[in-house]
């Protein structure tokens, strides 16, 4: 939510049934940053009604299955935990990928990174497989082309489009408050 610029009001949160905690999404304070990135890549579509829209994300095609496990590959990912590739880049970079259900589940819709030590070789990796399988990046809503961002031609969110992976890098590395910040929001 924060970095896809939700309203900066109180979000409640129910636990159970008694249990409520009030998350501030205000984008003036500054967050403590956190070690972990999670960045979620999917195919995105607008479904519209009279006063609103959802984003929903669409199945991989088997082709974008294919692709990224192709490329995960390539980068000598390892399976960690039980459905979990771990990526270690020559440059330090540290990232595991959900894939337990990316070959076998014809509605498997997102790909999940979970970034332990964002490096220029990290950001290459995630902006590839964005790239070459028309991914968006959730949550931020980043995208690689202007097709895919396109696809979201709704008020909000805005898609910023990262035209090189060395830009996806320099908006990660500086973190979502400066992100939103620079977009004048």
């Amino acid at each position: 939510m924060w970095w896809i610029g939700a309203p900066g009001e109180r979000w409640t949160v129910m636990s159970g049934d008694t249990e409520r905690e009030d998350w501030s999404l205000t984008m003036a304070d500054p967050q403590v940053a956190t070690p972990t990135r999670f960045l979620q890549l999917a195919a995105p579509k607008i479904f519209r009604w009279k006063d609103g829209h959802r984003i929903d994300r669409v199945a991989f095609t088997k082709s974008q299955r294919e692709t990224v496990q192709t490329i995960l590959d390539e980068a000598s990912a390892a399976e960690a935990n039980p459905g979990w590739q771990m990526i270690a880049t020559p440059d330090g970079g540290k990232v595991s990928v959900f894939t337990k259900y990316l070959s076998e589940a014809d509605d498997f819709d997102s790909l999940n990174f979970l970034v332990d030590a964002l490096t220029p070789e990290v950001t290459r990796l995630v902006y590839q497989v964005m790239d070459k399988c028309d991914f968006l990046l959730f949550p931020m809503a980043i995208a690689t082309n202007t097709e895919v961002a396109q696809k979201l031609d709704a008020d909000w969110p805005e898609v910023t489009l990262a035209t090189s992976d060395q830009s996806l890098h320099a908006i990660l590395a500086q973190g979502p408050q400066s992100w939103w910040q620079s977009r004048g929001e």
